[in-house]
């Protein structure tokens, strides 16, 4: 199915929607649109919010029964859309030169046609796609941010001075984790009324936010920069994985950063922020949790655990030991083969995944 877009204006974009796939099933509330999905078209919602300055946000939750087109030909500069994809995936395509990008889940872009060309924006049958877009229109908006503009790099800063779509942009990424949790705020709230559109708008706002650090961080080569990505997860739980199989070998964090191909301060942050603590706190917890299994075996000395854990200095060994367990290796080990009460002090434990 095509639907042909010529509004800007997000509660009559929804209206012409539901026109042409011939339903009346939209509900407005309080400046917010909301649009029924019909059955024979599929299922899901799209809603619509206009804040101040020229802010407006459009909220897709659907699947379609068959592919569904929607071109924008708007006989007036378009709006700056800032898409982001939660779920699914959709394709992108700006005139004249049809330019087209495929945004997969999780990624975000922003890209300008020029003028009044269209845009279109393509969204596959039978898979579930949530999709966000931030819309702005520059030439209210400008009023509000143009003492702030100097802060930004010169291509960002004219991009948002461009009211009339004069020159075109493309920029497309995956999310960073902090973006993440801010489209899944928005899509995943059970908030009504004032608290709802107040939040809304928060949140909006901090889309914008965090997609100009995270631009702005992409300017930088990839071992440099610092947002933590979706995409970075899985290098993350590999590092972790890394750790555990080597906890005799003392890694350093550089050599964990080429191991797993994340920056250290990526690999750093990401990893505090996966599990509550630091690369090195995790790994001497790993070692005096594996050394206490093996006082527990009963199989080994003390000497050859603190050996077989890593720790070369037997002296430090049993002074960490003691720091978490509450009693030397030597003495718990005394206290294993004579069971006496070892509850000891509450400690805390690294979140596992």
């Amino acid at each position: 199915m095509k639907i042909i877009i010529q509004e800007i204006e997000i509660h009559a974009v929804i209206k012409s929607i539901a026109q042409q796939m011939g339903t009346r099933q939209v509900r407005y509330f309080c400046e917010e649109t909301t649009l029924a999905i019909p059955p024979r078209y599929g299922a899901g919602y799209i809603k619509g919010i206009n804040f101040m300055n020229g802010v407006g946000l459009l909220i897709f939750n659907c699947t379609f029964n068959e592919e569904l087109t929607l071109q924008y030909s708007l006989e007036e500069s378009h709006p700056l859309r800032l898409k982001f994809c939660q779920q699914g995936h959709f394709i992108y395509c700006f005139r004249p030169d049809n330019q087209t990008f495929k945004i997969p889940a999780l990624h975000t872009a922003f890209c300008t046609s020029t003028e009044t060309y269209d845009q279109v924006y393509t969204f596959p049958a039978n898979t579930q796609v949530q999709y966000t877009s931030l819309e702005i229109n520059r030439r209210e908006y400008i009023k509000k941010i143009e003492c702030d503009l100097e802060t930004l790099p010169n291509d960002l800063a004219n991009l948002l001075r461009d009211i009339d779509a004069i020159d075109p942009f493309a920029y497309e990424s995956a999310y960073s984790i902090v973006l993440a949790d801010v489209v899944n705020d928005i899509h995943n709230n059970d908030l009504k009324g004032l608290a709802r559109k107040t939040f809304l708008e928060a949140r909006s706002l901090d889309l914008f936010a965090h997609i100009v650090t995270q631009y702005i961080d992409d300017l930088n080569p990839k071992n440099k920069r610092v947002l933590l990505r979706k995409t970075d997860v899985s290098l993350i739980l590999k590092a972790k994985d890394v750790l555990i199989e080597n906890i005799q070998e003392n890694i350093t964090i550089p050599e964990l950063s080429r191991k797993v191909g994340v920056n250290t301060t990526k690999l750093k942050q990401g990893f505090k922020k996966l599990y509550g603590c630091t690369i090195n706190e995790f790994v001497r917890y790993r070692k005096l949790s594996l050394a206490k299994e093996l006082i527990l075996e009963g199989t080994l000395s003390v000497k050859q655990i603190a050996e077989k854990v890593g720790y070369r200095n037997y002296a430090y060994f049993a002074s960490r030991f003691k720091e978490r367990y509450g009693a030397l290796p030597s003495e718990y080990m005394k206290k294993i083969k004579h069971p006496v009460s070892m509850d000891g002090i509450p400690q805390k434990e690294p979140k596992e995944m």
